[in-house]
């Protein structure tokens, strides 16, 4: 595998089979959702809430944090690269494979909030903005 290959991998695999695909299908991945929505919930608790806001500066912030999300994901993976053996790289793309099959329906993570268990889920933070 090239080092474009591993940090592609990297970058579209988790927007794709960790958040768009879960999502259209009604679940949320337990791990990507969560590194996607970290700057929407920090955003959220800084205006003082659990929620996104349209009223708080914070929330806007962490939105753009969010969007920003993949690069950094990209720049860490061509750290990744450098640093591992190749024994190690492979290692490091199946545990990115596994981490896409770690998913709950939307349903289960708002019940969590509900009931005192707040997940930083994109998904969440995106339902609960409208």
């Amino acid at each position: 595998m090239t080092k474009c290959a591993f940090q592609f991998s990297f970058m579209v695999g988790p927007i794709v089979l960790g958040f768009v695909i879960p999502l259209a299908l009604g679940f949320s991945n337990l791990i990507w959702g969560s590194v996607f929505g970290i700057g929407l919930c920090l955003g959220a608790f800084a205006d003082g809430g659990l929620f996104l806001d349209s009223r708080g500066h914070w929330g806007r912030i962490g939105f753009f944090f969010d969007l920003f999300t993949p690069l950094i994901i990209f720049l860490t993976s061509g750290w990744l690269w450098s640093t591992l053996t190749e024994r190690n790289r492979k290692n490091a793309i199946i545990v990115l494979g596994v981490s896409f099959f770690v998913v709950a329906p939307i349903t289960t993570i708002g019940w969590l909030g509900e009931h005192g268990i707040h997940l930083p889920d994109l998904a969440l933070h995106l339902a609960s903005a409208h």
